[in-house]
Parts: structure tokens; C-alpha cells; sequence
């Protein structure tokens, strides 16, 4: 075949056009496939690019750099041009990478001059008297009680019923001390009981009224005796007798714990427990007796063979004198009542201000006290071990640039003139010592780090603010206006201390020329 043979140009030339036609497919394929992937990449960029708020704008405005500015605002210009769909021909599109409308407050806020108002304020470190004042002593928020009426008793017994279940131990029965103290009350239950009738069994020999059986068991005691023989008083006398032998040994377990408490100081705790535990069973014990009473059906008459309730005594008696025993029920409710009632009492003056070395009455105020409530004057002092100790650090402290810290004394002298004059050894004069501790720098400049007062009755305070106001309870009026106006002022070289004379009519004074004596073994000191 000829090398110019037609036929073979023409199949030559027909499959390079098939191979440019599917490298041309081939490309716009790519070509799409990145076009796609491009877009994706920008709808994703504005789908997670955060909201911007009035705080933001003014932040782009302070804190944006020109660079990233410009290349955002260029960005802008470029995708919020109209682009062709190449797979649909025709059809055009816009991409916004970013939100139109905060795009447009940007633009805004961008007009608006920048004033103090509108920058971020930095936050100025607190003194140490601001951070003093920002605590406070009372738990209880000021205004709490604001629109409504105040009722202390009504809080008092709530307080009470919650700390009584805490200490019961009631509210985490899986603790230890709720066992303990259910193993405590189960011991008082027997003690409670016998003494009840123990204390009737001894009423009746008393009187000389024979007791035909007297006979002690688990859960009751068995008690006979000729009812017959007994008047209303003495009958009376032993249906109250029970009661209150429980509730007079109550008291006197209340009264050796008052002993205990002002004698060595505090009650074991244990034995607050047990007479927490014989209060409240001392409450109960009517109840309790009148329980095991009617499910023995010790309420029946049995004519003088067995035992009759204590509920039913005085109805029996009354019935048997007059036929009727109505007055002798009610008299036994009321008796109920007030035994109850007395033996409530003695116990929650015992829980509030007795029970655990009078913790319940202190966690109260506490809780519920006023800010004036725990008023202290002078609740800044300090001790002159501390003083010392705070001399010493100070003397020994060297700043980052060469500062130094410097204590300045100063005696203020109040003397009596006219006592002066005419008898100088019988002259009344206070001595109040002002005592201050400077930061000195090597430029000369003087700032004060801490300073104190002595006053006369020889109280050393901290001073914060206005110095007359924290003597204001010790000081001369005179003394104070002094303090205030005539501040200590030295050279930086040398912080020396004098004694500043006083205005008329009652001053004098004299120079001092040391600094307070400070031990050279001073130590940290003690809390208070």
C-alpha cells in the first residue's frame, strides 16, 4: 500500500479527532469536577463562618488587620460577581461569602467614630479595700424579707423540724449515726417506760396505798392496786405522777448539761445524743402508754384483778363516784395536753440552745442574722506580734526595679493644758502611734503599702480609706482631724518618725526618733 495511499489518511485523521474529542470530555469532566468541588468548598466556608454581632463589628474595626481587610474586601468584589453555569449554558449564579446583612451593618459601624463609649473598657484591678468590701458576714441577703411580713417563730420551728431530722439522721438512713441513734432511742424506750411506772409504784407507797402486783416485762409493766381506797387527789396524783417522773429526770439532764457546758466548757456528744433521744421519747410517753394500754384492752374494768390503763383512771374513778365518768376524760385530755406540752418545751430549749454545746442556736443566727448584727468595732486590729511581723517582711522586701519598703513612726500626743500648767506630774496625755510602711522606688517616689494605728487604750488597728474613721470609737476629735490632715511625710532617703505638734487648746508634743523594736526572731504569726 502506498504511503499516499487516501484511505489510510482518512482513518489516520478520524482517530486523532476521537482521541481529541475524549481528552476535550476528559477535561471539562475536570474541569466540572473542580468547578464543583470549589463551590462546595465556598458554601461550606459560609455555612460555618460564625455570626457576626454589633460586639463583633466593633472588633473587626479595632482588631482586623489591613491585610486581611483588603483581601476580604477583594474576595468580596470577585465571588459576588454573576459566573456562568458551564453544564447548563445560559444560567448564571452568585456566591456570598459572607451574610448581606452583616456585611451591611460592617458598612454601618464602620461611619461611627470611635469614641470612649463604644471601646472595650479594660477592667481595673481591684484594691485591696474594694476586694474587703465585696465580702460580708451575713449569710442572709439583704432585702430577702422585702414585701412581706417577718415571722421569726414561724422560721425558728422550721429551722428546728429540718436540724432535728438531720440529726436523726433521718433524711440518710443508710449512715451510720441513723442506726446509732435509732439503737439510742430504743435503749430510752425501756428506761422511759420503767420510770414511768416506777415513779407510780413509789407515789403509792408513799401514800401507804397496798400494790398487789408489780410485775416488769418487755414491753409493759404490770401494775395492781386497790383503786377503791384512793381519793380524787391521790388518784389524780398517780395518773400525773407517770409523766412527770420522766419529764423532771429530762430537766435534770438538761441542767447537769447547762453545768457541764459552763464548767469544762462542753457535753460529750454522746450524751447530747442520749438526752435528744429521752426528750423525745419524754414527748411521746403518754402516747406511747396509751398504745400498748388499749392494744392490752387495759381500758375495761376488771374489777381490781388487773391492771387499768393510765388514760382510763380518772374516767373509771369518776364513774364510780358519780356514775358518769365524762368529767374524768376530759380532765385526762387535758392532763395529756399539758405534759406534751411541757415536755416539748424543755426540749426544744434544749435542741436550740443546749444540744451539741449550742451549735443549733449558733448555726441560726448565723443564717438568719442582719449585716448590723455582726457589727464588730474593732475588726480590723491585729496583733503586735503580727505587726512586727509585717515590720520585718516589709524590711527585708526588694522589688523587680530596685524598690524598697520603708516604716514610718509617729507618736500624736494629747495632754491636758490647763493640767500642765499647773501640775505636770498628775498630767492626763494619750499617746496615739501612727504607724506607716512605704514603698520607696529609686526616682525618690514615695507610695504607702500598708499602715496602722496604735490607739491609746492600746488597740492596733488597720487602717483602710479615711484614717480618722478608724478610731472614731477611741480617738479625739482633735487627734482624728489631725491624723487626716497632717499625713506623714518624710524623705525617701530616710523614713524617720516624729511627733507632730497638735492645735490648741489641749497638745503638745515631743519628737521620736527610732523605729518600733521588732524581734529578730519575729515569726509568722498565729491565727486569731
Amino acid at each position: 500500500v502506498d504511503g499516499n495511499d487516501p484511505v489510510v489518511d482518512e482513518d489516520a485523521e478520524a482517530e486523532r479527532a476521537l482521541a481529541d474529542s475524549r481528552s476535550s470530555r476528559r477535561a471539562s469532566t475536570v474541569s466540572r469536577n473542580s468547578d464543583a468541588k470549589s463551590e462546595l468548598r465556598l458554601r461550606t466556608a459560609a455555612r460555618l463562618r460564625p455570626e457576626t454581632s454589633v460586639e463583633q463589628s466593633r472588633k473587626m474595626l479595632e482588631g482586623e488587620e489591613s491585610s486581611d481587610s483588603d483581601d476580604d474586601e477583594g474576595g468580596d468584589d470577585e465571588n459576588e460577581s454573576f459566573v456562568e453555569e458551564k453544564t447548563n449554558p445560559g444560567l448564571y449564579y452568585k456566591l456570598h461569602t459572607r451574610n448581606p446583612a452583616d456585611k451591611y451593618y460592617k458598612k454601618v459601624y464602620t461611619m461611627l467614630p470611635k469614641t470612649p463609649l463604644l471601646k472595650k473598657k479594660k477592667k481595673k484591678a481591684a484594691s485591696y479595700l474594694e476586694e474587703l468590701e465585696q465580702h460580708g458576714v451575713a449569710v442572709k441577703p439583704p432585702f430577702s424579707t422585702k414585701g412581706r411580713t417577718e415571722r421569726p417563730a414561724t422560721k425558728k420551728v422550721q429551722y428546728i423540724r429540718r436540724q432535728l431530722l438531720s440529726e436523726l439522721g433521718l433524711s440518710q438512713w443508710r449512715s451510720r449515726e441513723f442506726w446509732g441513734m435509732m439503737i439510742m432511742l430504743l435503749i430510752v424506750f425501756w428506761i422511759r417506760l420503767y420510770l414511768h411506772y416506777i415513779g407510780q409504784w413509789l407515789f403509792l407507797n408513799a401514800i401507804r396505798i397496798p400494790v398487789n402486783r408489780f410485775e416488769i416485762l418487755a414491753y409493759t409493766v404490770f401494775l395492781n392496786y386497790q383503786n377503791t381506797l384512793l381519793f380524787t387527789r391521790e388518784e389524780f396524783g398517780v395518773f400525773v405522777v407517770g409523766p412527770m417522773t420522766n419529764i423532771v429526770l429530762f430537766a435534770l439532764f438538761i441542767l447537769a448539761s447547762w453545768a457541764s457546758q459552763k464548767t469544762f466548757g462542753s457535753f460529750p456528744n454522746l450524751l447530747s445524743r442520749f438526752v435528744i433521744a429521752y426528750g423525745i421519747e419524754t414527748a411521746l410517753d403518754p402516747i406511747l402508754i396509751l398504745i400498748v394500754d388499749s392494744a392490752m384492752m387495759r381500758y375495761e374494768n376488771q374489777s381490781g384483778t388487773g391492771a387499768i390503763a393510765d388514760a382510763a383512771k380518772l374516767y373509771w374513778h369518776f364513774y364510780r363516784l358519780d356514775g358518769n365518768g365524762l368529767a374524768g376524760a376530759f380532765l385526762t385530755v387535758f392532763i395529756y395536753f399539758f405534759t406534751v406540752f411541757v415536755s416539748l418545751s424543755l426540749l426544744y430549749m434544749y435542741f436550740l440552745k443546749l444540744h451539741n454545746n449550742g451549735r443549733m442556736l449558733d448555726i441560726y443566727n448565723r443564717l438568719h442574722g442582719a449585716e448590723t448584727d455582726f457589727f464588730v468595732p474593732q475588726d480590723l486590729e491585729v496583733s503586735n506580734e503580727e505587726l512586727n511581723y509585717i515590720i520585718r517582711k516589709a524590711e527585708q522586701w526588694r522589688g523587680q526595679e530596685g524598690e524598697r519598703r520603708k516604716t514610718a513612726v509617729y507618736d500624736y500626743v494629747w495632754e491636758e493644758e490647763e493640767a500642765a500648767a499647773r501640775d505636770a506630774s498628775h498630767t492626763r496625755r494619750e499617746v496615739t502611734t501612727h504607724v506607716s510602711v512605704y514603698t520607696v522606688h529609686l526616682d525618690g517616689l514615695r507610695e504607702l503599702y500598708r499602715h496602722f494605728l496604735r490607739l491609746p487604750d492600746g488597740t492596733i488597728i488597720e487602717v483602710f480609706g479615711d484614717i480618722s474613721a478608724a478610731g472614731k470609737y477611741a480617738l479625739d476629735d482633735r487627734t482624728a482631724s489631725r491624723l487626716q490632715t497632717a499625713a506623714p511625710v518624710a524623705p525617701a532617703g530616710e523614713v524617720r518618725g516624729f511627733t507632730p505638734y497638735m492645735s490648741r487648746p489641749v497638745t503638745t508634743g515631743r519628737p521620736q526618733t527610732g523605729f518600733l523594736t521588732v524581734p529578730g526572731t519575729a515569726a509568722a504569726p498565729k491565727p486569731i
